[in-house]
């Protein structure tokens, strides 16, 4: 990778790649859409595309402005297209509303690493101690007092 089509990761840079796949979620507003899926995909297809963004927005991997918000916001199209209650009404929503509604309607509170870890298989001891260290860590703004 050259200097001049990716600043290094150290700098909180990214690759072009990166930003335009952080543009191009931002500015979904359909989960099959944002997950590149079609809408009778299976739920192992949705996995896999949904696992592959995942890895390309990580936060700790991709500084581009707005990584963060794109990588939650394929969690949150994850779980509910992998939920088949949900994805049921998600459907049933944007054919009925449209899916700019629909996609407002499904927005959820989802813990984007908790999805991810799911969605690879972390182990639940691993997944319970992540939550444990984001609720009971020292803020950065303690450790500086």
């Amino acid at each position: 990778m050259s200097q001049s089509s990716s600043q290094s990761r150290e700098n909180g840079s990214y690759t072009p790649e990166q930003l335009n796949t952080v543009q191009r979620i931002k500015n979904c507003t359909d989960f099959y859409e944002m997950l590149n899926v079609s809408e009778d995909a299976s739920g192992s297809l949705i996995k896999d595309s949904y696992k592959k963004l995942a890895l390309l927005l990580h936060p700790d991997k991709n500084k581009a402005p707005g990584a963060e918000d794109a990588f939650k916001s394929v969690a949150n199209a994850y779980t509910v297209l992998t939920d088949d209650e949900k994805r049921a009404k998600y459907n049933v929503s944007r054919r009925t509303e449209g899916h700019k509604f629909a996609y407002k309607e499904f927005q959820m509170d989802v813990d984007p690493y908790v999805v991810l870890g799911c969605a690879v298989g972390v182990g639940i001891g691993v997944l319970a101690a992540g939550l444990l260290w984001k609720l009971f860590a020292p803020s950065k703004k303690s450790e500086e007092e």
